[in-house]
Parts: C-alpha cells; structure tokens; sequence
C-alpha cells in the first residue's frame, strides 16, 4: 500500500489534512478537519501511518508513506503489525518505509488531549484527569456518522459543558476515515489506530485514549495498552487511560457527577434517539448505574431496567460478556437482585460463557473447584501437583517440573473457607521463557481487576517473586481471582527452537500465599 498525495491547508480557523492510500485493487482519499487549530509547521505523514497500517496488514500488503515519518514511530511499525498479524484473522506481518524520517521534533503546541465522545470510559478519564487535560477532542465520523450531524450536535454540547468554566478548549474534527476502513476491517479492531491518526493531525503532545477494557479483560481489541502507545511518534505520545479498573468501578466512580447524568451517552446502535435505552450496551450501562446507586437519576438513560429486558438480551460477545459477569458477581440477595442475576446468568450460559455464571453469593462458583486453598499452603505445578484445582484458563499441560502458561493470560481462582482478613503475599518460584532473540518477558499480575504488580523479567532462570495484596483488596473475601497477563509471549517455533507452537510465559512451579512476607 502507497501513502502519497499528503498534504495539509491552513486557514478560516480550521486546519485540514488529507491524503491519498492506494492498495493493489483500489485508492480511496482520507480527509481530517480540525477546528480550534493554531498556524504551526507542516504536519509529519504520522497520522498517515496510524490510518494506513492496519489496513495494509489486513490486506497483506507492506506500506510505503511518500512523506516524512518520526522515526519512534516507524521504529513501532514492526511491533504494531505482528500484533495486529495474532489478532486479527488474515492479517499480516508487513514491512513499513517512509521516504524520510524524522529524528526528533519538540511540540508546538502545549497540551493534554483527551478523546471525549461522553460515554463512561471517557467520562472517568476526564475526571480523573481534568486538572491537566487542556483539549477534549470529539470526533464526527466515528461513532456518529458525517450524515448525522443533528445527533452530533447534541453530543458535542455534552463536550462543551464538561469544558465550560475550566481553560480545557473543546476541538471538534470532521474526517472521512471510517467510510474508507471499514470495507477493509472492523471498526471494533480498527478505532484505536484511527483515534491516534487524529491525535497526530491535531498534534497535541499527550493525547489520552480511554480504555474499553480492563487488564482484568484481555480480549484482542482496537484499543488496548498494548496497541496504543506504539502509535505515538517524535511530537506525540499516545496514552491509554482507565485500564487499570473494570467498567463497573468507573461507573460507580462518575455516577454521582451531574454533568454525567445529564450527558451521558453510551448506545451506537440508534442513529436518532441520544441512547435508545434497550439495546445491549443501554441495558448494561443502567445495570452499571443501579448498582451504583444511581439508576433513577440520569436523565439521558432512564433507570434500572425491568427483569425481563435483561434476561431477554441477546447472545453476548467475549468482550462484554466479563462485564455482564461483573454486573451478576455485584448483585445483592434481595429479591430483585436474584431475579437480575438469575437473568443474567441464563444469558450467559445461552452465550458459550458458563465460566463466567455467578453463584447467589455473588462469586465465582466454587463448586467447580475440587479442593479448598489453606492460606500458606502451596500450590505445586509440576504433573504430581494440586495446582489442577484451582487453575482457569491459560495454563498448559503439566511436565515434570511444572507448568507453563500459554498465550497472553493465566487465571486461577483461590477459594478459601473463611474471608480474608487482613493483605497477604503472594508468592511465585517461576521461570520466564526468554531467549537471546526474545531477550525480554513483560508482565502484570492482577487480583480482583486491581493491578498488584509489573514485571519485565530478562532472565530465564527460576527466580522466587513476591508480591503484597493489599488489605483493600483483598478483605472480606472467600474466592481471590488472580490473573497474570503477558504482552510478548512467544513460541519456541517462532524462535526457531522447536516445532512447539504454545506461546510461553512463565513456567511455574510453585505458589504460595502467605500472610507475612516482605513484597520484592
């Protein structure tokens, strides 16, 4: 695939900048206009990169950009293709070229953007962060259609208000993107690279995309913390936002807002009403607002939704699936609740998803589990172990040492007989599976969507880790969910090691919890 024919118009308070993709079978011309832009130097072609990459690897084609690139970028490019070549069925590992490259370049222009389009993710990161957020960036063309600008118009007075009496300036920009990618990938795999082709024409040195999902929930996506900041350039970061907390939490954190219960919006699928109240993400998100106490009190959704509309939902994809998990998993046991959850879990188990189905106590059903964990007692991992009875999904088969995890998460689930009391440590003899050509393993450990730790571990010898659980996370439960995710797991075949094609993280021996150690 070509980039070329770049170029970019300045004036009338509007800065415009298009360019041309040409693949084998066709070319098509993509066009963002920006209000609220300043005179400033031409553009890099970055945000040509972020709008053509994905394309050209799902087309099979290596990308050429006719324009000069920032060289982090291009450097990213690599790195960007071979995720989108595991997550995306077709897709391919393609070269990228520019005609020149960019060393470095200092912003002109001071700022924080954040994408705002007044749904729930967007929302929290812009409370979370609105002391330092200088621009909020909504977009027509994405979620809203360029044919559509009356719902637009509605949308972008909720921009406008959360601006209102603050220095952040509302920019609005108009591009054709969406209409060019969609005939050629999903927009739910696609959107994070179009977001950050914006971020890189408008040219605000942060720009912050709010996450969808949390590491809790790794599900292949347009917009992960895995994607998003390999699109940043010379003179742009991109940041993904909100990941480290489940969707549930951050509607329970924005629910008490009033410029949130007057604005927000969630639902995609009605081109005319605000939200249409009924449809799947409607539904779930005034779940969200009735467990946060606040199901009466948005007017722009209406309250908790009769039982019968919740138990009526159709079939669920494995993105939203976990939050629907986390919505039963919340419930209380008054009457209407165990109709909600009773509800819910007859939706899930329709859907292919009875891992995630919910007992009345609202955890996970322990009756799947063959054994009880005693705090301190460890858990072995190798083929004479017990680590079978508390494992989920991620894990492979046992050999005589222990186990490795396969792909890019491993769960496990501890139930113990009586609630936790107070923090514990939990504690892993592991080895990473690193080479000299794979010189490096990235890993969180997460325990009830809560991040407890970060490792880059570059050696691949067994090594005793630790990490504190705090008290706040863990108190007064039965069952402790924890996960470990890895961003760059990889196969012996693809290393050129073996025929085995497994993509290894850790091989763990064994683990322990205990409640007095000292966290390393």
């Amino acid at each position: 695939m070509l980039v070329t024919a770049i170029k970019e118009r300045l004036g009338d308070g509007c800065r415009s900048l298009s360019c041309e993709l040409r693949s084998r079978h066709s070319r098509s011309a993509i066009t963002f206009e920006i209000d609220c832009a300043d005179e400033r130097r031409p553009a890099l072609a970055d945000f040509a990169v972020c709008a053509a990459l994905p394309l050209a690897a799902q087309l099979g084609e290596d990308l050429h950009v006719d324009g000069i690139v920032s060289r982090p970028l291009l450097q990213n490019a690599e790195g960007l293709a071979e995720i989108y070549s595991l997550w995306i069925d077709g897709a391919s590992r393609i070269g990228v070229t520019a005609a020149e490259c960019e060393e470095s370049r200092a912003p002109e222009c001071p700022g924080r953007g954040l994408f705002f389009s007044c749904g729930v993710d967007s929302f929290y990161s812009w409370l979370k962060h609105r002391c330092s957020i200088t621009h909020l960036i909504s977009v027509q063309g994405f979620d809203i259609a360029l044919d559509n600008p009356s719902l637009f118009e509605q949308v972008y007075v909720g921009t406008k208000a959360a601006a209102h009496g603050t220095n952040i300036v509302p920019v609005r920009v108009r591009t054709d993107l969406r209409q060019v990618s969609e005939p050629i990938l999903s927009w739910e795999m696609y959107f994070g690279a179009a977001l950050a082709a914006v971020a890189h024409a408008i040219g605000n040195p942060e720009c912050l995309i709010a996450s969808s999902h949390s590491w809790a929930e790794p599900v292949p996506w347009g917009s992960s913390p895995l994607l998003d900041p390999l699109f940043s350039g010379s003179a742009v970061r991109i940041v993904h936002d909100g990941y480290e907390v489940s969707r549930l939490k951050k509607v329970r954190a924005i629910a008490g807002d009033e410029l949130v219960r007057r604005h927000l919006r969630v639902c995609w699928r009605d081109p005319v009403r605000y939200n249409c109240g009924h449809c799947e993400k409607c539904l779930r998100t005034r779940m969200e607002l009735y467990l946060a106490g606040a199901g009466g009190e948005c007017a722009s959704l209406g309250g908790a939704p009769e039982t019968d509309s919740v138990a009526k939902l159709s079939i669920l994809s494995r993105a939203v699936a976990p939050m629907w998990h986390d919505i039963a998993a919340a419930l209380g046991n008054e009457a209407q609740d165990e109709l909600y959850r009773e509800g819910i879990n007859n939706v899930l188990k329709r859907s292919g998803y009875d891992d995630l189905v919910v007992r009345p106590t609202g955890l996970v059903d322990t009756t799947k589990l063959s054994a009880v964990y005693e705090p301190g007692s460890v858990i072995r991992f190798d083929k004479a172990g017990n680590f079978g009875a508390f494992c989920g999904d991620g894990w492979s088969r046992p050999e005589s040492w222990g186990t490795w995890t396969d792909g890019y998460r491993a769960t496990l689930t501890l139930a113990a007989t009586q609630p936790f009391t107070r923090s514990v440590v939990l504690v892993i003899a592991a080895n990473a599976y690193v080479r000299p050509q794979h010189p490096s393993l990235c890993a969180l450990v997460v325990c009830e969507d809560t991040v407890v730790a970060d490792w880059l571990i570059d050696t691949p010898e067994v090594v005793e880790r630790s990490v504190a659980i705090p008290d706040a996370v863990i108190r007064g439960r039965t069952n402790l969910r924890i996960a470990f995710h890895f961003a760059n797991p990889a196969s012996p075949s693809e290393l050129g090691e073996s025929l085995d094609s497994r993509r290894l993280g850790l091989g763990f021996q064994t683990l322990v919890l205990r409640t007095t150690a000292v966290a390393t």
